[in-house]
């Protein structure tokens, strides 16, 4: 019986003393001349101030737009001839002109399948060290590392990791 009484009071004065006010509580606050509603310096949402009408300001309107749309440039644009069939040892296409090119096996994580230079027309035909397996994924990239800086932004280009900038791609067909 006197276990239990100690442990209610015990529980009543941990419970009042939790609940009770603050020492440190020194929040300003104060009442406002115009609705005589009560209103604190630390809350969350600032007191809206009224304008002369009586009634709240009207939104702002936002006077930047979003940002004016990109140039696509055309001439950088890469492609492979589809379809490509499994088996095939040679691969065709289009892309600026004497541009240094080689073809990948994006799908065995960029092994170099050929390579060559992209002639004045803007076609280019590659010869490959193996015929192509069905379902697998091809890519072009530039054959010369050094001119990846002004080939940053082209049309379709990919940026696959472990692999690097893919300028054109295809599925080889079974």
């Amino acid at each position: 019986m006197k276990k239990t009484i100690l442990i209610l009071t015990l529980s009543v004065f941990f419970l009042l003393s939790a609940c009770g006010p603050n020492a440190s509580d020194t929040s300003d606050t104060a009442v406002s001349l115009d609705t005589g509603a009560e209103t604190s310096s630390d809350s969350a949402y600032p007191v809206p101030t009224k304008t002369t009408s009586g009634s709240y300001p009207p939104p702002q309107a936002n006077v930047s737009g979003y940002p004016a749309p990109t140039v696509v440039d055309e001439s950088k644009r890469f492609a492979i001839n589809e379809p490509i069939e499994a088996g095939s040892n040679d691969i065709s296409g289009t892309g600026p002109a004497n541009t240094p090119i080689k073809v990948i096996s994006i799908s065995y994580v960029g092994d170099s399948l050929g390579n060559g230079v992209i002639e004045e027309d803007g076609t280019f035909h590659i010869s490959l060290s193996s015929p192509l397996e069905a379902n697998h994924v091809i890519g072009l990239q530039l054959g010369d590392q050094s001119l990846e800086a002004s080939f940053q932004d082209g049309p379709g280009y990919t940026n696959i990791p472990m692999i690097g900038l893919i300028l054109a791609q295809a599925v080889v067909q079974p």
